[in-house]
């Protein structure tokens, strides 16, 4: 197999090929089905929790701070490559630039796909580290998050997987330009 040949099938009998994605073809469902399945953080946490309920906590504070679903759109699909990829922990992803080579023409190719601003907006970071904050608060033994912002003060309460689908399923359609 080449790279070029290289592909995943998805949840809905879709095909994802990693160094070519514009020969995927994908339905919605294939992304927020498999992020309501994946637990940040590898399942290194006190509770399941999803990175689509994640990936819904970043999109309604960017909304939130800016009233812009121009700006929540792209929050609420910045993981969006992780259905395919995976959630591979930042400081292992660092030595590897062929993977982050890859993420980078995935989210680029599920910003068209989409159709979302790419590359995202700094607000869309900030509240990424914000919501990693008050998940190491939350959500961890051992709260790492002093080099991090300051948490919401509102505490996570984690869904199950049909419940984060939904939400996410919902956000989509309501942030969505």
């Amino acid at each position: 197999m080449t790279k070029q040949d290289a592909f995943i099938r998805t949840y809905t009998g879709g095909q994802v090929f990693f160094f070519e994605p514009d020969k995927s073809n994908i339905d919605l469902l294939d992304i927020y089905h498999p992020l309501s399945l994946l637990c940040r953080f590898n399942g290194n946490s006190l509770y399941f929790y999803s990175i689509a309920q994640h990936s819904v906590m970043v999109a309604d504070k960017v909304f939130e701070e800016t009233g812009c679903k121009s700006l929540a759109f792209p929050a609420l699909m910045h993981d969006g490559a992780e259905a395919f990829l995976s959630d591979i922990p930042s400081p292992f992803k660092a030595l590897f630039p062929d993977f982050k080579e890859v993420e980078i023409r995935m989210e680029e190719w599920l910003s068209r796909r989409f159709g979302f601003e790419y590359p995202l907006d700094p607000i869309i970071k900030k509240h990424d580290l914000k919501a990693l904050s008050t998940e190491m608060r939350d959500l961890m033994i051992v709260c790492d998050n002093q080099n991090l912002p300051e948490p919401y003060p509102e505490k996570i309460i984690p869904l199950d997987f049909n419940e984060s689908k939904k939400l996410f399923a919902q956000r989509f359609h309501q942030y969505r330009c």
